[in-house]
């Protein structure tokens, strides 16, 4: 019995040492897979949680939701940085919300901020049909893992379709993709790969890249206005208008309503039409080696990176330029 009782004290005494180190972890201890992380006296996670706060910037105002919350460390960044936030989280394990709620400090988000912030944390099934809000989301965190490997269901081009009709007008999804050589394309060769290109390891990233792929608009017989907007201006002009590439292009196309129709020839480039450069609806960056090396995704147009930088905090504005859109093959 003195023995039995050395070693429950022992074991008391170690749980308050662990309280005091730099992280606290809460981890999957069949699949060795850290689930959450809280550090102690430190806001950032030094990981691919640090990415997620940054989206309530480049989305409308509205709900946003965090598909896997966890244990909350997304949560706890957000409402840190943005407190007014209202937060949708996702868990489909109750046990793993009830000891967030005692060793996380996750019961804290469920209470206002002075400015009207919250967390309303849901038990179930993200990826249920049920699972909405009245005007859609105005962004979708997704990190939702099995057995340490991104949900199978993820890698469907289907999956992404069903979930886009979750987000308002101008949403975003940010995505926690995993790890770099999660299975190759059958359809492609490592030869073939470049900086821009690595993302193919991926299978995640290229189910997003077909249920998002790149917008190209084709302008014929604008004369006029085409003459004074220059092709990279149009783009920019795309770019700052998320997702409507089309309505810029028929705004264009309605400059010939004075009867002038595509075969009129007063057009002085060498050509009767103008290919636009594609915009690509989906962004990818890889996570240094320190950090994880995950792929992490972004919907919609590539946001302008001076403004999406400035917005933020240091600690998330160095990386914003590692943003780049996934180029086709």
């Amino acid at each position: 019995m003195v023995g039995w009782l050395s070693a429950k004290s022992m074991e008391s005494e170690m749980l308050k040492r662990t309280e005091l180190l730099l992280q606290v972890l809460l981890e999957i201890v069949m699949e060795h897979n850290v689930h959450s992380i809280r550090p102690s006296g430190e806001k950032w996670t030094g990981s691919y949680w640090d990415e997620f706060a940054s989206l309530p910037a480049i989305v409308p105002r509205g709900p946003i939701a965090i598909f896997g919350l966890g244990a909350g460390t997304a949560a706890h960044l957000m409402l840190d940085l943005w407190p007014s936030l209202e937060l949708h989280g996702w868990e489909i394990d109750q046990i793993l919300v009830d000891k967030a709620r005692e060793y996380f400090a996750l019961s804290d988000l469920e209470k206002r901020t002075p400015t009207g912030g919250i967390l309303h944390v849901c038990v179930g099934d993200a990826l249920s049909p049920s699972v909405n809000v009245s005007g859609g989301y105005a962004g979708i965190v997704v990190d939702l893992f099995s057995d340490g490997k991104v949900l199978p269901q993820l890698q469907e081009v289907s999956t992404w379709l069903e979930l886009h009709g979750k987000l308002m007008p101008n949403g975003r999804f940010m995505v926690n993709c995993g790890a770099a050589n999660d299975g190759v394309s059958d359809t492609t060769s490592p030869e073939s790969w470049s900086i821009d290109h690595s993302w193919v390891q991926n299978s995640t990233i290229r189910a997003l890249c077909q249920a998002f792929p790149r917008e190209v608009g084709v302008l014929t017989g604008v004369h006029v206005l085409w003459a004074i907007l220059t092709s990279r201006y149009v783009n920019q002009v795309i770019a700052k208008s998320c997702y409507d590439q089309r309505a810029i292009a028929s705004a264009l196309d309605s400059s010939t309503a004075d009867g002038k129709g595509e075969d009129d020839g007063e057009m002085d480039f060498g050509v009767q039409g103008c290919m636009l450069e594609g915009v690509a609806l989906l962004n990818w960056k890889k996570m240094p080696k320190e950090e994880g090396e995950n792929y992490v995704a972004l919907t919609g147009p590539l946001p302008d990176l001076a403004t999406w930088s400035a917005v933020l905090p240091d600690r998330l504005s160095m990386t914003v330029n590692q943003w780049r859109p996934c180029l086709p093959l």
